[in-house]
């Protein structure tokens, strides 16, 4: 609670109207959130189950948003991507299908290599 208290005055204290600390979170959000969501929903196997993992879902979210908002909120890095969505979007793109990929791949050999033969 505290930290939510002393990142509510930093934005309080930094942004000059509400209207840009919104503009904010909304890139963080979109470059983060909207990739692993849609991915999750759509991206399923025979059985009906997502293959997007957890992990992948949480370090999109986490890198993508992050990616977003930093060339957003940095000028040089703004004036070069034009925005922080699109780059955003590219980072979670690249986190939510490449980890998910992996952890499938592992676990695919775990079942396999654990399999004890019947007698």
């Amino acid at each position: 609670t505290f930290l939510l208290g002393l990142g509510s005055v930093w934005v309080a204290f930094h942004f000059p109207s509400v209207l840009s600390a919104g503009l904010w979170g909304y890139t963080f959000t979109g470059g983060g959130l909207f990739l692993p969501l849609v991915i999750g929903l759509l991206w399923k196997n025979k059985n009906g189950q997502t293959y997007v993992t957890k992990n992948a879902a949480i370090a999109s979210l986490i890198l993508g948003g992050t990616t977003a908002a930093v060339i957003q909120y940095v000028p040089s890095l703004f004036k070069v991507f034009g925005g922080g969505i699109l780059p955003g979007l590219g980072v979670s793109l690249f986190m939510t299908v490449g980890i998910s990929l992996l952890e499938n791949a592992v676990r695919k050999e775990e079942k396999v290599t654990h399999t004890e033969p019947t007698i």
